[in-house]
């Protein structure tokens, strides 16, 4: 049996609050039905919309007019893309679920994904606000929710690579461990999440996944350089304002 953890903020969410009966119908539904995956891509049609939400032809046409134009949802032919799924599912971990994920993926039809990636292409940014905790695991073996703390819910989720640029003391951890810049460290953090958006790809910890990338591509400091202390000072934007390294 499926599982998904709807918030009770939801009736409290800026977006949600304001829509109509059809649409706040709609939008639970498209998050719940027994067809919700992992990969937040499934195939759906209107009749399942008329017969289980009970909306009109008119309805369910302007239901996604609304959720396309807000970046909630992306609909193409019989399928349906949940935008930021991440944002809204819960995080189930695990090797299992990776593997069960990516086997999700497959089922695509290459021509459908190639499709929907290209219409999600201008939906790079998050939402008002989590409907869903992202930060709650399920464990399907004993049916108990464990609750992160919210140190690690930090890395584990893609608001760490969202807020990464307003993050001092994680940007100083991530400069003295990487041979690379401010600037490059934020560039490789805005591709990398550009990258999860548009494939729907799932990590359970963005900052290991993030680390494991600026290692691939710049390498780690050695230790001699990481006592080494740098007087650089960089603006929100990743730009040099002063200071040199020593």
């Amino acid at each position: 049996m499926k599982t998904r953890i709807i918030h009770t903020k939801i009736w409290k969410d800026n977006y949600f609050s304001q829509l109509n009966r059809a649409e706040k119908l709609a939008f639970i539904y498209l998050l719940t039905n027994e067809s919700i995956n992992l990969c937040g891509i499934y195939e759906i049609n209107d009749l399942e919309l008329k017969t289980w939400v009970g909306l009109t032809d008119t309805e369910i046409e302007n239901v996604k007019k609304t959720f396309t134009k807000d970046g909630r949802f992306i609909f193409y032919k019989n399928w349906v893309k949940v935008i930021h799924h991440g944002r809204y599912n819960t995080n189930y971990s695990g090797t299992k679920n990776e593997i069960a994920l990516q086997r999700e993926l497959t089922y695509i039809p290459d021509s459908v994904s190639k499709e929907l990636d290209s219409l999600s292409i201008d939906y790079r940014y998050p939402i008002d606000s989590p409907i869903i905790h992202k930060s709650e695991t399920i464990n399907h073996k004993s049916e108990t929710i464990n609750h992160k703390s919210e140190t690690n819910s930090k890395y584990i989720s893609q608001d760490y690579l969202k807020t990464l640029k307003d993050d001092e003391v994680e940007m100083e951890d991530l400069i003295g461990n990487f041979t690379c810049t401010r600037r490059q460290i934020l560039d490789k953090a805005e591709d990398f999440l550009d990258y999860c958006i548009s494939k729907g790809k799932v990590y359970k910890n963005y900052k290991s996944a993030l680390s494991g990338a600026l290692s691939k591509d710049f390498g780690r400091r050695s230790k001699k350089e990481k006592t080494s202390k740098s007087t650089e000072r960089y603006d929100k934007f990743g730009n040099l304002i002063g200071g040199v390294t020593q």
